[in-house]
């Protein structure tokens, strides 16, 4: 490690892989050369406490013009160059967001489909101007876009790349053997990365689509949409999604909820401004949050030894609960006990400006050092970085030369 080089602190929880790697760990068998670990498995108390927060590193302030001087071109996926069309893939719409979010802080930012690599021609201005051409590349892309200028690869992880596995696309799993061992990685959540409790929470870049104002979960200017006034509705809807791969004995509780029982295929809001209820047996689809910005009391089906906070930092807002030490997400219910019901119906009508204040904190804090780490990294800083890690310390060392990880070997799917 660098003399010079930050220390990041990295937080610990509770699970049992988060044990198996701890363990690890304390017999030698990991290197961790630039983490420090704090166990809060045992602290869950005390997070609100100062002396637990992470040390703030300080940087070299950056030239006023430094946006001026900076150019992101974003691959996108073929199906979705048209935004109308990307809305049925979720990977596809957060890169429009970050597309916004950057045309929003006064970045050039331009984007093209994935499968073919943009010509000189297409980034002649940038190049013209000598702006430092950042490519942002989800995961799903092993290729490299090479040509003139002064180039910076970034690898962005929408999901993990062990999860390749489970969709039948195992090589994808190995995506990182084919990046430059110096290029940038930026994971939208840390469930996305190799080892989720040794990375830097500062290395998360996230961003989301909803809610906006105006659109269709904008109804708390309408009281009888919402909150406690259930008298134009009844009955339960509910969704499995992905249920059976996170519990082993599901409950199916919604059978002792009112009737009408209702199974939704696809998201519905009008369907769902129906119902009383809405149960969720996937822990971590969007749903469960749509469903009570729409006005039905939302209930998620509780995971086996995870208590509701170890949950909620599993889900999309998990970063930025843990950004500002929070332990608890308004509007939802976990598990179908009377507790945790009232407190979904006496909170509903704060979620949306909650997930507002999670949607303002991606497109501002997070995309922020993001843009600002890509701007150092093309003056050729590779230490003294505020978020982003490299290719060498994100994935390689976790790996040995037979593609397995060091860690888990045997285990494509790591957690």
């Amino acid at each position: 490690m660098h003399a010079d080089s930050p220390s990041i602190v990295v937080e610990t929880r509770r699970g049992s892989q988060q044990l198996v790697l701890f363990a690890l760990l304390l017999a030698g068998k990991l290197t961790i050369d630039s983490l420090q670990i704090r166990d809060f498995r045992f602290q869950k108390s005390s997070r609100q406490d100062a002396k637990h927060q992470e040390v703030k590193r300080h940087y070299d302030k950056l030239p006023e013009d430094w946006k001026t001087n900076l150019h992101m071109h974003i691959l996108q996926s073929p199906d979705s160059l048209n935004r109308r069309k990307a809305t049925t893939c979720g990977g596809c719409m957060v890169i429009w967001e970050l597309y916004d979010s950057l045309i929003e802080m006064g970045i050039s930012t331009t984007i093209s489909k994935w499968s073919k690599c943009p010509k000189d021609k297409v980034l002649s201005d940038p190049i013209a101007r000598n702006k430092t051409i950042v490519f942002v590349n989800p995961e799903y892309i092993d290729s490299t876009c090479v040509g003139s200028g002064n180039r910076v690869q970034v690898r962005w992880i929408l999901a993990p790349l062990q999860s390749y596995y489970e969709y039948g696309d195992g090589k994808k799993a190995w995506n990182f053997r084919y990046w430059g061992e110096e290029d940038l990685v930026f994971n939208y959540c840390s469930s996305a990365a190799a080892h989720p409790e040794l990375l830097p929470s500062s290395n998360i870049l996230q961003v989301i689509s909803n809610p906006k104002e105006g659109d269709r979960f904008d109804l708390y200017h309408q009281q009888s949409e919402v909150s406690n006034n259930t008298d134009h509705r009844q009955g339960t809807a509910f969704v499995v999604r992905k249920g059976s791969r996170w519990h082993k004995n599901m409950d199916r509780f919604h059978r002792r909820l009112p009737e009408p029982h209702r199974e939704l295929k696809k998201f519905d809001d009008a369907v769902l401004r129906k119902f009383e209820y809405f149960v969720s047996y996937d822990p971590y689809t969007f749903y469960s949050f749509s469903a009570a910005m729409l006005g039905a009391i939302s209930i998620v089906h509780p995971l086996d030894n995870t208590t509701k906070q170890d949950w909620a930092e599993g889900t999309y807002v998990g970063e930025y609960l843990k950004a500002k030490r929070l332990d608890n997400v308004p509007g939802i219910a976990y598990g179908p006990v009377k507790a945790e019901i009232d407190f979904a119906k006496e909170t509903m009508p704060k979620l949306r400006e909650f997930l507002m204040e999670v949607r303002h904190w991606g497109k501002t804090e997070t995309v922020g050092r993001f843009a600002r780490d890509c701007y150092r990294y093309g003056k050729g800083e590779r230490e003294k970085l505020e978020s982003g890690l490299l290719v060498r310390d994100a994935y390689t060392k976790w790996y040995g030369a037979d593609n397995k990880m060091k860690s888990l070997a045997n285990s494509p799917m790591s957690y």
